[in-house]
């Protein structure tokens, strides 16, 4: 009854934030800090059921009434995210904290317990910093890239929204933090690679052009960076990248995107002369 009366202030506090705009930074200044600790309480008591080794632990009540108070606090973050219009406000007093409260617990969670929202906060956070958040995106990526990229390459099916979230993150920092790519390790660059290329090759229609669409925007980054970086970059990954779309384009299973996959092969064809 408790968690069912915090979930439901909370997605108040959503509606309240959407009216007041920029102004509900006020409001939540007020009980910010004592959200993200009923969010890091509920995160640790989520644990400890879960790793009891119980399969059906994550689906009981208990843990569904908890998630439901955890999924409320990310969607009333990201909400704030959208409408706050005081960057240094964000970079300066709320940007850590949430860091801080989500990212580490996202990353140890069970993926079952595992909510696509907190990848929806961190997209809706890029693209409202954009450059600014740069520096960040190594410790985002540690805590919720490989982890869910584990999730959705099992198969096409688990975790639809993930999936959807997963691919529209990569996609906002190929777009407004591309230079933090050069500041991972070499593991961390392949691991991107290889998400885009299972994207394109994924069948549905949506992921399979959003992974197109990312390649396409960093074939685009690659050419305008120096070429040390360029070089590189076709040295490592060249090949394999053409022999991903030549297959794609001659999967009978692949017949939807073939105008991105024909600009692809054009531009990396062209490389050639």
């Amino acid at each position: 009854e408790v968690m069912k009366k915090i979930a439901t202030i909370l997605k108040t506090n959503v509606r309240a934030c959407h009216s007041l705009g920029n102004s509900y930074i006020s409001q939540l200044g007020k009980y910010f800090l004592e959200m993200l600790h009923v969010y890091r309480f509920y995160s640790t008591e989520i644990s400890k059921m879960v790793s009891t080794g119980d399969p059906h632990a994550a689906k009981t009540q208990l843990v569904r009434s908890m998630r439901a108070v955890k999924k409320a606090t990310l969607r009333v973050l990201e909400k704030f995210i959208e409408k706050a219009e005081d960057i240094q406000a964000i970079t300066n007093n709320f940007l850590s904290p949430i860091l801080e409260a989500v990212l580490g617990d996202y990353r140890a969670g069970n993926p079952d317990s595992r909510d696509a929202e907190v990848l929806s906060l961190m997209t809706q956070i890029v693209n409202k910093l954009k450059s600014i958040i740069t520096p960040r995106i190594p410790e985002i990526f540690t805590n919720v890239f490989e982890c869910t990229l584990d999730m959705i390459k099992i198969n096409f099916e688990d975790y639809p929204e993930h999936r959807i979230e997963f691919f529209s993150l990569l996609r906002a920092v190929n777009n407004h933090c591309f230079p933090a790519f050069f500041q991972m390790t070499p593991q961390s660059v392949k691991l991107i690679i290889d998400s885009i290329v299972w994207a394109f090759k994924h069948k549905i229609k949506t992921i399979s052009d959003t992974g197109l669409l990312i390649l396409i925007e960093l074939l685009d980054y690659i050419e305008k960076s120096d070429s040390q970086n360029s070089n590189a970059f076709y040295q490592t990954y060249f090949l394999n990248l053409l022999q991903d779309i030549f297959y794609v384009l001659t999967d009978t299973f692949h017949k939807h995107g073939n105008f991105l996959l024909y600009y692809i092969t054009s531009f990396l064809l062209h490389l050639c002369f």
